[in-house]
């Protein structure tokens, strides 16, 4: 966590890390315009992880297969994706597992993700009010919401029998060790990723020490790349597809109102974009914008205007314990109204979370070029941005 405060993540890891507050209802962009980030491939298939830390070298892979203590190391994939197309996995692969007591899974994160095992608690919400109570706004305004270090932070040790919590925490630090967790007791576990239930959620079956395993690990390598692939194929025609009904605008008393989705789930998949990207309108037309990612991924609708682009996560240090991320509230809240007005801030706020609506509506009537952007996953110029031309 003080690599956020000092800087040493990139925007768009950032952007990654905070950008699914599922039904928690609330997420974050960045911290710093940090430098470009490296990415890993899926061999073969050109699936791409999220982007990673430039701070210190990756932790060594651990190895897969049978070890000196009769135990087996499995592998568990966590995300995917191809990251050039803002297109991220909101899966595990493989969505089942069986192994024996004595086993252990390493869980390969190839996203913002973490591995949360409950053990039938309630599942902690990724974004909370602030607790300190001198944080609370006046009355009518804003709330002042932070990230939970309950999701974030890595809880318990490194097995698991089947009772209290062991969380991952998600991946802050690239140069960490992997996180392997060994089972020591047979039985049927269900874990999540905590920051994007509810469709992450799987399963590790625990057989007795010395049973026959099912199948090996490089079937449930090819099941999951095999998957993997045609997902991101129907990711790629929905956004075709998605593209083309938003060029053609929708009858309303009649003026022309231009639906724009702005991001959607095709299956595991999360759409990171606006579709279409551009949209051409004539003066006095309404443009309209869809979340069809609710609740997993909320999206934020921003026109800077003549303002510099605002931080949505803002560090406070304690002087005990981790530092404090608070949500920058501006961006919480819709800001300004009904009509565009060139060289104003307009923001819609969260969208397809924290009890907000899924669209929000402009009307423009003055020709131009107006750019706009998604501050939980882009800066102004790129990563989930689109721009609006009146004719």
């Amino acid at each position: 966590m003080a690599r956020h405060a000092a800087g040493r993540l990139s925007r768009r890891q950032l952007g990654w890390l905070l950008g699914a507050a599922g039904l928690s209802a609330a997420s974050a962009s960045v911290l710093t315009r940090g430098a470009a980030a490296n990415s890993s491939t899926v061999p073969g298939h050109g699936i791409h992880s999220a982007p990673a830390s430039q701070e210190g070298p990756p932790a060594a892979t651990p190895v897969l297969g049978d070890r000196a203590d009769g135990g087996r190391v499995w592998r568990v994939i966590a995300g995917g994706g191809v990251m050039e197309e803002l297109i991220d996995a909101v899966a595990f692969y493989p969505e089942e597992i069986t192994i024996n007591a004595g086993d252990a899974i390493f869980f390969e994160n190839r996203g913002f993700h973490n591995v949360h095992f409950l053990s039938g608690a309630s599942v902690p919400p990724f974004i909370i009010p602030d607790p300190d109570p001198t944080a609370t706004p006046s009355a009518g305004g804003p709330p002042t919401l932070i990230l939970n270090p309950e999701v974030a932070l890595p809880v318990g040790g490194t097995s698991y029998d089947g009772t209290g919590i062991i969380n991952s925490g998600l991946p802050l630090d690239p140069s960490a060790p992997p996180f392997v967790l060994t089972f020591t007791t047979p039985g049927s576990y269900d874990y999540v990723c905590s920051v994007q239930l509810p469709e992450m959620t799987r399963r590790v079956v625990v057989q007795e020490a010395g049973g026959a395993y099912p199948i090996e690990q490089a079937d449930y390598d090819r099941m999951g790349e095999e998957a993997m692939v045609g997902q991101i194929e129907a990711a790629r025609a929905a956004v075709a597809r998605y593209g083309a009904a938003g060029a053609t605008p929708v009858a309303a008393g009649g003026a022309n109102v231009y639906e724009i989705t702005a991001g959607f789930l095709e299956g595991p998949m999360d759409v990171l974009r606006f579709a279409p990207e551009s949209a051409s309108i004539k003066a006095g037309d309404t443009v309209r914008w869809v979340v069809r990612s609710a609740p997993v991924t909320p999206h934020i609708v921003t026109f800077l205007g003549d303002q510099e682009p605002p931080e949505f996560i803002v560090p406070e240090m304690a002087t005990a314990g981790p530092p404090k991320f608070v949500l920058y509230p501006m961006l919480v809240v819709s800001i300004g109204g009904a009509a565009f007005a060139a060289g104003e801030f307009l923001n819609s706020g969260l969208l397809g979370g924290s009890g907000g609506g899924d669209t929000y509506e402009l009307t423009f009537d003055a020709p131009g070029t107006y750019a706009y952007y998604c501050p939980i996953h882009a800066d102004p110029t790129n990563g989930m941005i689109g721009e609006v031309v009146v004719e």
